[in-house]
Formats: C-alpha cells, sequence, structure tokens
C-alpha cells in the first residue's frame, strides 16, 4: 500500500513540476515576443536606433532564457534562433534594412515554436 501512495505522490510531483515548467517557458515565450512585436513596429516605422534598442534586449533576455530552455528544447532550435540573432544584428550594425524583416518573422516563428512543441509535458511523461 506504501507503494501506492508514493507511486501516487512521485506522479503528483512530475504533474505540478510539468505545470509550473509550462506556465515559466509560456511567460518567458510571451516575453520575448512582444519584444520582438515592438522590434518589428519600430522597425516598420523606420525607427531603426529604438528598433536596435529593443533587439539588445531580446538578445540578453534570450541570453538569460537559453541556459535553461536547453533542457526541453532540440538544440537545432536554437541553433536556428540564434542564427536569426545574429542576422538581425547584422542588418542593424551595416544598416541593411531589406531584409530584417524576414529575419524577424523567422525569429518570432522559432521562439514560439519553443512552447508549441516542448519536449517536457504531461502526455510525453504518461
Amino acid at each position: 500500500m506504501k507503494t501506492i501512495y508514493a507511486a501516487f505522490i512521485l506522479i503528483a510531483v512530475i504533474f505540478v513540476f510539468c505545470l509550473c515548467f509550462d506556465i515559466m517557458v509560456k511567460s518567458d515565450v510571451d516575453s520575448i515576443t512582444a519584444k520582438i512585436e515592438r522590434m518589428n513596429r519600430l522597425t516598420r516605422a523606420s525607427d531603426y536606433l529604438e528598433a536596435g534598442a529593443v533587439f539588445s534586449e531580446i538578445e540578453n533576455e534570450w541570453r538569460k532564457k537559453e541556459k535553461y530552455l536547453q533542457i526541453m528544447t532540440e538544440h537545432g532550435e536554437l541553433d536556428a534562433i540564434n542564427e536569426q540573432l545574429a542576422a538581425i544584428r547584422a542588418s542593424y550594425r551595416n544598416n541593411e534594412y531589406d531584409s530584417i524583416f524576414q529575419h524577424i518573422y523567422t525569429l518570432d516563428y522559432f521562439i514560439n515554436h519553443i512552447y508549441e512543441k516542448k519536449i517536457v509535458n504531461i502526455s510525453t511523461i504518461l
């Protein structure tokens, strides 16, 4: 009987962990996505200086979040995000804004894809 109780407690702990992790990832993805949208609006309005400042915020926030997102994200996706960040950084530095929107949309897609395709979730545990 103690084994059954221990199993239920373990399942409950795993469920709570997954729920908390899910909320944390969703919050982080939403935060970065909101900044990407702001950068997109500023770039469309040709306010490149302010958009570059927002991009720096996005990059700093991503570097902080990337450390724990490595646990549940495929490394190919992390590399794709880092490639898009490098392309956007290069566009702002070189004042080449023609292809920047493609990189912004791709970055937004990959950031949102992290939440949509989590490796650690309830269905993979059960």
